[in-house]
């Protein structure tokens, strides 16, 4: 019997690598996958939120392992939203020129 850790709301899990089924279902899941427990629920299961997924993912906590949250600087953030920013301006500038024509 493998030792269950313990969560708690927020913590980063990776899917088990080596996970084929899952009590719940894996539905489209792909193991290896990393996501944040969303929701302990009541007989001790999660619910975890996948980025690629509509909805959290039902599971039990032997199916997925602590992994170190991902962590990026402020400056590299500020980087990526303001080349995301003029990215929209000159997408938004192309679709006005485009309406006037």
């Amino acid at each position: 019997m493998e030792r269950v850790e313990e969560f708690k709301v927020g913590d980063w899990v990776r899917i088990r690598p080596t996970l084929t089924s899952a009590k719940h279902g894996l539905g489209a899941v792909t193991p290896g996958s990393i996501g944040i427990v969303y929701c302990i629920r009541p007989d001790s299961s999660l619910l975890v939120e996948l980025s690629y997924l509509p909805n959290p993912w039902h599971c039990e906590p032997e199916e997925v392992e602590h992994v170190a949250p991902f962590r990026v600087r402020k400056t590299q953030i500020t980087f990526v939203l303001l080349r995301l920013f003029v990215s929209c301006l000159h997408y938004m500038t192309l679709l006005t020129n485009l309406s006037y024509r």
